[in-house]
C-alpha cells in the first residue's frame, strides 16, 4: 500500500502459489528509510531452489491516479537442469541408492531500489538430491530439473561436489570446478559425468555443461 503522490511502487511476480509471506520459497521484504529510499529484499532460503519463476520491477515514478508507466521487469534468477550419467561405468549399479550434486557459494538474497541497481547477498550452497530405486535403461539419473536459482557468487571459482551413497550404507564424494559461473536470466542444463570404476565404488566426475539463451519473458 502507499500514500499516493509521495512514495514509489514495488512490484514483483511470481508463478506459484503463495503460502503465508512466501511464494513457493521466495520471501519479499521492504526497508524504507525514507519516503524516497524504499528497498526491496527478495530471498530464496531454500537450498534446492524453487519451482517457480520469479521476476521484480519497481516504479521510481510517483504513482498517480489515472496515470499509465511502462513497467520493465527483471529475473534475478536462473533455471537449472541437473543430469548425473552413469553410462561412463564399468560396475553394476544396482546398489546405487542415492545421489547429492551441491553447486557451492550461490546467492540467496538480492536487493533493490531499482532494477539498474540489484545488489546480491548471502552465500549458501545450494544441495540437490535424487532417491534411486532403480537405475533408468538410459543411466542418467535427473537430479533437478526446472529448478530456479539465485546466480553464483562472482567473487568465488564454481565448484560442485557429487557424493553417491550406495545401499551397503558408504558414501563417496568428488569435488570438481566447472567453467562457467551461473548467471541471472539464463537456463542451465548440467550434465555431471559420474563413472564408478572399480568394486569399492570410488568413481570419477567430469561435467558438460550446456548454457542456453537468456529466458524470454
Amino acid at each position: 500500500d502507499v500514500t499516493e503522490g509521495q512514495s514509489a511502487m514495488g512490484l514483483f511476480a511470481v508463478q506459484g502459489t503463495p503460502t503465508g509471506q512466501s511464494y513457493d520459497g521466495y520471501t519479499m521484504e521492504v526497508t524504507t528509510k525514507d519516503m524516497t529510499s524504499p528497498k526491496w529484499t527478495l530471498s530464496l532460503p531454500a537450498l534446492n531452489g524453487s519451482g517457480s519463476d520469479i521476476a521484480v520491477a519497481a516504479l521510481k515514478n510517483d504513482f498517480q491516479a489515472d496515470a499509465s508507466f511502462n513497467v520493465q521487469f527483471v529475473r534475478p534468477v536462473a533455471k537449472v537442469n541437473i543430469t548425473a550419467d552413469f553410462t561412463g561405468s564399468i560396475n553394476n549399479l544396482d546398489n546405487v541408492k542415492d545421489i547429492a550434486i551441491i553447486l557451492e557459494d550461490h546467492y540467496t538474497k538480492c536487493q533493490f531500489a531499482d532494477i539498474s541497481s540489484i545488489t546480491y547477498s548471502t552465500i549458501k550452497d545450494l544441495k540437490f538430491s535424487a532417491s534411486v530405486t532403480q537405475m533408468p535403461d538410459d543411466k542418467k539419473v535427473k537430479v533437478a530439473e526446472d529448478r530456479f536459482v539465485l546466480p553464483h557468487a562472482g567473487n568465488y571459482t564454481p565448484y560442485i561436489s557429487v557424493t553417491v551413497t550406495f545401499k551397503n550404507g558408504k558414501t563417496k564424494t568428488a569435488r570438481l570446478s566447472y567453467s562457467t559461473s551461473i548467471e541471472a536470466n539464463k537456463v542451465y542444463d548440467l550434465t555431471f559425468v559420474t563413472a564408478i570404476t572399480d568394486v569399492e565404488g570410488s568413481f570419477t566426475v567430469d561435467v558438460v555443461e550446456v548454457v542456453h539463451d537468456e529466458i524470454e519473458f
